[in-house]
């Protein structure tokens, strides 16, 4: 499956393998052939609080970990004598006592302090200031979701062959609930089916439908007794009847007629997944959903691919159930121009259009509109004319200096944010305050709307001259699908903040 995932309203996520390219005192050898891979990751283990973390030294020399610590993730440096055989594991852990209790006979290498975090998070090993490694594992999308409480593990997909390990693909959910740290884990690698595109409903008026993708040009699948869910700590929810099969790229739907009561697609946003399993019932391991915002009455959410083979999951233009998801929906506002790695005397900014004929006010129930991936929070009551521009613009130059360096004019807003846009590449996205609803003890809640998203990436095909030699990234044209690289140019030298 050489696919890649991310959603509207996320990065896209990674986990990294590692060489270790430091003097080695056990053995004198800067080959680089040494190499450590991470083989294992129980990070959350579901009955208890029990995690761990497996290495593998795949090369064919001794290698030295003296030296080497976790700066991010969890706090644990190896002994001054530390070292690692050829095909040898090694396994971390939070808890001596829980790992004994559930592994007894299992050697520990050390014992770490923190934790890892249950939703995803960045794992760091340094040595001597250096980063040797950035494990960052997340727990949606194409990612294993019975790693997420159920019980199983995060195993290597090959140990053998185990590519570069950025890749959700490198990585299966272990072969049974447990894993296996100290050993090989003997997870078969699965046949993907792929949860495509959601209908969402309200508790009524049930068109809820939840439609199914067989990616495989020739493999017919059979997802017989297979599980769909709108938990995936709880798989078990509906039961795909016996005798179901996909043929090679074929769509299957299943709408509220079929499931009931048993699982819904929510207008208060929320998640479907799919679980492979066998006859009675023992879900074999395959994970796929996705994760859908909160939307009115009809609204259709699923994947969309570009042309650099990444996969996000956004709102749709229509309800395509059955057939090729539509060109994803435009929202009111749009990410226009990002001038993210400007030349040396330049400066970083952002643009964003109204697409809209109306005034558009970016609060709602004194609530702000935000942009994340600055950490930015328009100020209250700024409002956005129709077929307006708002410039936000690095803190490094003054409002009144950029405005006059780029000849903008004062009927276009200018806010100023801290931090940095990524030179590499990162998310950045519009938000605005979704529903707002009380629970049963009538606490009130609400969620962020994405309003658009773009990921963009110093990386081709997205134009290489916007990473600092003094050209920003532009719109084609407003209304197109800001994750498409194929939708994006070169501005002039310098920019053209503000006159989009």
């Amino acid at each position: 499956m050489n696919k890649k995932f991310a959603v509207c309203f996320f990065t896209f996520i990674s986990i990294i393998t590692f060489t270790f390219n430091c003097s080695n005192p056990v053995e004198k050898n800067d080959d680089s052939s040494e190499k450590i891979i991470v083989t294992e990751i129980m990070y959350n283990h579901g009955s208890d609080s029990l995690e761990f973390l497996e290495i593998k030294n795949v090369s064919t020399v001794n290698i030295s970990l003296e030296g080497a610590y976790f700066s991010e993730g969890i706090q644990y440096s190896f002994p001054n004598s530390a070292s690692i055989r050829p095909g040898e594991y090694q396994v971390l852990t939070n808890s001596r006592e829980l790992f004994e209790k559930n592994y007894p006979g299992i050697k520990i290498s050390g014992v770490y302090t923190g934790n890892l975090n249950n939703s995803g998070e960045s794992i760091k090993l340094e040595i001597g200031g250096k980063k040797l490694f950035n494990i960052e594992y997340k727990d949606n999308g194409f990612w294993p979701a019975l790693a997420d409480g159920n019980g199983f593990s995060l195993v290597t997909i090959d140990e053998n062959d185990p590519g570069d390990q950025n890749d959700h693909n490198d990585w299966l959910a272990s072969k049974a609930p447990g894993g296996s740290p100290g050993k090989a884990d003997k997870a078969v690698v699965p046949i993907p089916v792929y949860v495509n595109e959601v209908v969402v409903s309200g508790m009524t008026d049930r068109v809820d439908n939840v439609e199914l993708y067989n990616p495989s040009g020739s493999k017919s699948i059979d997802i017989s007794n297979w599980f769909l869910t709108d938990n995936p700590k709880a798989p078990k929810k509906y039961r795909i009847p016996a005798g179901t099969v996909m043929s090679p790229n074929s769509f299957k739907s299943f709408t509220a007629d079929q499931f009931k009561n048993d699982i819904a697609v929510s207008i208060n946003g929320g998640s479907i997944y799919l679980f492979s399993a066998n006859a009675d019932g023992t879900l074999t391991g395959f994970s796929h959903g996705l994760e859908y915002e909160d939307g009115s009455i009809g609204t259709s959410y699923g994947l969309k691919q570009n042309s650099d083979l990444h996969y996000y999951t956004c709102r749709f233009k229509q309800t395509t159930i059955g057939s090729e998801n539509s060109e994803p929906a435009s929202g009111e506002l749009v990410i226009s121009e990002i001038m993210y790695n400007p030349s040396s005397n330049g400066t970083e900014y952002l643009e964003i259009v109204n697409l809209t004929d109306s005034t558009i006010k970016l609060e709602s129930d004194d609530i702000p509109w935000k942009v994340e991936g600055l950490s930015f929070e328009f100020p209250r009551g700024t409002e956005i004319k129709d077929k307006g521009i708002v410039l936000l613009v690095n803190y490094m130059i003054s409002i009144d200096a950029f405005r006059k360096q780029k000849q903008i004019d004062s009927t276009v807003a200018i806010f100023q944010y801290t931090g940095n846009l990524s030179n590499s590449g990162e998310t950045i996205t519009i938000k605005k305050p979704g529903k707002i609803w009380a629970d049963s003890n009538g606490l009130s809640h609400f969620s962020y709307v994405t309003v658009d998203a773009v990921s963009y990436s110093d990386n081709e095909p997205w134009p290489q001259d916007a990473d600092g030699k003094g050209y920003s990234l532009v719109r084609k044209r407003n209304d197109l699908w800001g994750n498409e690289p194929k939708n994006w140019r070169l501005s002039e030298s310098g920019g053209s903040p503000g006159r989009n």
